[in-house]
């Protein structure tokens, strides 16, 4: 079936339709909330939350506007900024030992794999991992991040700036060879 079929027949509340759309798309928006969110369960609760803000507003998405992928990623990174707001600001301290567990050679950087930025992004603050993935990851401005968090474009430079010292000094603790 065809993204515009799916599209029509979603608009149109066909449970046929939303249910190959949510096989169709589960993996990508999932894994844009992997990396916001770093907790497995939650992040299928949020993907599911996205999938209904999806099937609720599908009817105004204009294919002459942009790309279905571009519309559900914005989607997606704002339903997890929204969750991230509401949880505590407590932050919950993480057992660093964990990570340093394994080998003592230096590991290229360029050998990094998603699981292992993973990993690492979760020892940030929030505020700092959000940045990180919404500049680095996702591609936005420092003026973008600064409107979807409410904070100025310079924070979000000082944001990113932290975490990148904060990743690369975790990373070469912890056996990749970081310049």
């Amino acid at each position: 079936m065809t993204d515009s079929l799916l599209i029509q027949g979603c608009a149109a509340n066909e449970r046929n339709a939303q249910f190959a759309f949510y096989h169709k798309y589960f993996p990508f928006l999932s894994g844009i909330c992997l990396r916001y969110v770093f907790q497995k369960e939650v992040t299928r609760e949020i993907t599911n939350d996205v999938f209904m803000k999806i099937f609720k507003h599908i009817g105004e998405f204009d294919p002459e506007k942009g790309q279905l992928l571009s519309w559900m990623k914005v989607i997606a990174v704002h339903t997890c900024i929204d969750y991230l707001k509401l949880k505590s600001s407590k932050e919950i301290l993480l057992n660093i030992e964990r990570l340093t567990e394994g080998s003592t050679d230096a590991i290229p950087a360029h050998e990094l794999i998603t699981n292992d930025v993973l990993k690492y992004l979760q020892v940030l603050p929030k505020k700092q991992a959000v940045v990180f993935n919404l500049y680095v990851v996702e591609g936005y401005s420092h003026e973008e991040i600064g409107s979807i968090l409410h904070i100025s474009a310079g924070n979000s430079r000082w944001h990113l700036s932290i975490a990148k010292q904060s990743l690369k000094k975790l990373m070469s603790v912890n056996g990749y060879a970081i310049k």
